[in-house]
């Protein structure tokens, strides 16, 4: 393999090779060199790899969403932020026998949740009443790529994971299905390798129903599993190419193990959690959601010593019958945005937030608002007016130079944060 490099710091036994590896890290910029880890023959399909860098999608995804209160346990599964890693999602591919399942239960019992993309199928053929065989297996999944997309069994696990959870994904053979999986930054794909003739021999002692007997059914299956021209059948070697780490597993299971702690090490110490920004502005976004008005949900959260004070969203004053259930006559018309302001009903998402503070006698002196969207003149002054130091945004309303020019003569700090978490 080209690009290939020792490591000085590696067990005697662990070859290091500087490939395409994965964006683990903050901002997903941090690239890790792909490993192989322990002796013997290099994985078929690795070749010709030249070294480089590779960045994960930087895709912030929908994790579920939690309502709070003032005081309440902020929950950890709010947002899934660019630069913050929740969990980890492992990812196994290699050939029949090679050692996945005994990888999977290693990794069950450091707590991984267990989950297949073989389930996924199997799931798939019941849901039409197809007897699940492993002909049917091979056959329909051809079937529901062409028919599905290539990545739908990994879509329809990714779909139900809890983000608070490790989890082991199995039986990832096909590329699109990396793919799928790399939508998320905390995912790490690992191919589990072994020679044939050990792989023949465990299949042969486990003697599970429809595993070949002979080596030439082996290798007529292998053949089947791993060559198919067809670009909707299983592509097992494509997938063990683009592994971020390459387990070797031919001799004991103990051996394995230790390889699979050394390999997995540096990837939980490199797992991230969002700074003080990010987290106060993801909360203001869930906030946002309890918003009830027609045109756009807003937030503002206001924060002391890193505690959240007070919480606030745009819709109509108390008593008054929400913009959703027709209390606010401009938003029920669907108007043309920035018109007819002055009929508006709706409190902004900061002057709640300001008032709510007051209703139960809070002080917001030398407090930071955090908002979803910058405040308009009017907002301003009332910050202004409660002594709130600093204002954090992160999109900006149409009126912002005037009232970034009100915040500078009255000594207001103003920052945008950027979707990625950096602040200007």
């Amino acid at each position: 393999m080209s690009g290939a490099g020792q490591d000085a710091g590696c067990k005697a036994g662990v070859r290091v090779f500087q490939v395409p590896g994965i964006g683990f890290g903050p901002r997903d910029s941090v690239s890790g060199p792909r490993r192989e880890f322990g002796t013997g023959s290099q994985v078929p399909g690795t070749r010709g790899l030249e070294p480089g860098t590779r960045h994960l999608s930087s895709k912030n995804v929908p994790m579920g969403y939690t309502e709070i209160e003032v005081g309440d346990t902020i929950p950890s599964c709010i947002v899934h932020p660019a630069s913050c890693i929740l969990s980890m999602i492992i990812g196994l591919t290699g050939r029949n026998a090679a050692g996945k399942g005994t990888v999977a239960a290693w990794l069950e019992q450091i707590g991984f949740v267990y989950r297949s993309l073989s389930d996924e199928l199997r799931s798939l053929l019941r849901e039409n009443g197809i007897p699940v065989t492993r002909e049917n297996l091979i056959r329909y999944g051809v079937e529901f790529r062409r028919r599905l997309g290539p990545g739908i069994l990994a879509e329809r696990v990714l779909r139900r994971l809890d983000p608070e959870k490790n989890y082991v994904i199995d039986s990832i053979r096909h590329p699109r299905e990396v793919e799928v999986l790399r939508s998320r930054p905390d995912f790490l794909l690992i191919a589990v390798s072994a020679r044939p003739e050990i792989r023949f021999d465990r299949l042969r002692r486990r003697a599970r129903e429809g595993d070949p007997q002979t080596w030439e059914e082996f290798e007529r299956i292998e053949q089947a599993e791993t060559a198919n021209p067809d670009p909707m059948a299983q592509q097992i070697p494509a997938c063990e190419a683009m592994a971020d780490v390459v387990i070797e597993n031919n001799d004991t299971v103990e051996a394995l193990y230790e390889r699979l702690r050394e390999a997995l090490r540096p990837f939980f110490l490199r797992q991230t959690r969002p700074d003080w920004d990010e987290y106060f502005m993801q909360i203001a976004k869930v906030v946002a959601l309890r918003s009830n008005c027609l045109k756009r949900k807003v937030a503002a959260i206001v924060v002391k010593d890193r505690r959240i004070i007070s919480t606030g969203y745009n819709g109509t004053p108390r008593g008054v019958r929400n913009c959703n259930e027709g209390g606010c006559a401009r938003c029920r018309a669907l108007g043309q945005s920035g018109t007819q302001l002055d009929v508006c009903l709706c409190s902004h998402a900061e002057e709640n937030a300001i008032t709510q503070a007051a209703y139960h006698g809070i002080s917001l002196r030398d407090a930071t608002l955090y908002c979803t969207l910058s405040p308009c003149i009017t907002c301003a002054k009332m910050i202004i007016n409660a002594g709130i130091a600093e204002v954090v945004y992160e999109s900006p309303y149409p009126l912002e130079s005037a009232v970034v020019a009100l915040f500078r003569e009255a000594g207001v700090r103003l920052r945008v944060l950027k979707s990625d978490g950096v602040t200007e």
